[in-house]
């Protein structure tokens, strides 16, 4: 399994991000909510990149149902979102 980290460091665009899930074929990737939310602003990327998900886990802050049905539709695979401990108020 392929795994692509620091997607969206300072240097990396949504494009560009892309064009490394279908140069390198990951199919598996942990990827933030903001990263998420970024990515869905590229116009058509089915069209323009040759990528095939399988899953896809987000973490780190809640993602608000918009956001997970926006990503849910354009990455067309099961997305699951981890929330740690730090991120329960009880």
């Amino acid at each position: 399994m392929k795994l692509l980290s620091g997607i969206f460091q300072s240097f990396i665009t949504p494009e560009k991000a892309f064009y490394l899930l279908e140069k390198h074929g990951i199919r598996n990737a942990f990827m933030p909510p903001t990263a998420l939310k970024l990515m869905r602003q590229v116009k058509e990327p089915r069209k323009r990149y040759d990528f095939q998900m399988r899953t896809i886990g987000s973490g780190g802050r809640r993602l608000v149902k918009n956001s997970y049905n926006g990503a849910k539709r354009l990455w067309a695979s099961p997305l699951m979102n981890f929330m740690g401990r730090q991120n329960v108020t009880l």
